[in-house]
Parts: structure tokens; C-alpha cells; sequence
């Protein structure tokens, strides 16, 4: 199975427009290339996907300053979640074959 080669284009009119779209947990293009980059580097080996784009999405700490507060500038820590970082094995496999299946619907019909 060769995975899918998305070009803009197509990105944007086939993809954006599915109607059946994860209302949940909806997919950003960057999240859909990186799924399709990797599952092409990685041959489909989900447990090493998963585990590449925990490692690139995972939610990080951050220190912002509060200045609802007059702590002396005190940095506080935070953590920033993605959807992304949210995502299980079963949700990347669903979105990869979805894009996969969208676009050789499209292109049958071209």
C-alpha cells in the first residue's frame, strides 16, 4: 500500500470538504501532513508512529508571567495541550486511511 501523495489543491477541495469531518477533534493540514509523512517513513509500523508523533506533539510545560497577579514577576508553569497530543493509534489510522480513501474516490472520478 503506497500512501497517499497530497497536493495542495487537492488538500484543500477534497479534504476540507469532507462532510463527514471530526467534529471532536478536528484535523489542522499540518496535523495531516505530518500523519502522511510519517506513515510514508515509517512504512505503517503504527507503534513507531505513534510513538514519532507523541514525541512532536506531546504537551509541553511553558512559564508565562501572570499579571493578573503582582507576584514580583514570578513566572508561572503551564502546560499546553494540542489536540494532537490527545490523539490514540486508532485515530491516526483513522484519519490516514480516510484521506486515503477521499482521494482515491476523487481522483476515480476525474
Amino acid at each position: 500500500l503506497t500512501p497517499p501523495n497530497l497536493i495542495k489543491e487537492e488538500y484543500n477541495q477534497v479534504i476540507d470538504s469532507d462532510p463527514r469531518p471530526n467534529k471532536i477533534l478536528p484535523w489542522t493540514r499540518e496535523e495531516t501532513d505530518t500523519l502522511v509523512e510519517m506513515c510514508h517513513r515509517y512504512d505503517l509500523r503504527w507503534p513507531v508512529i505513534i510513538d514519532k508523533w507523541h514525541e512532536k506533539f506531546w504537551p509541553r510545560e511553558e512559564e508565562y508571567e501572570d499579571e493578573s497577579d503582582n507576584n514580583g514577576g514570578e513566572k508561572k508553569r503551564s502546560v499546553v495541550r494540542t489536540t494532537a497530543s490527545l490523539r490514540k493509534v486508532e485515530d491516526l489510522q483513522h484519519r490516514y486511511y480516510q484521506v486515503g480513501n477521499i482521494l482515491a474516490q476523487k481522483r476515480m472520478e476525474a
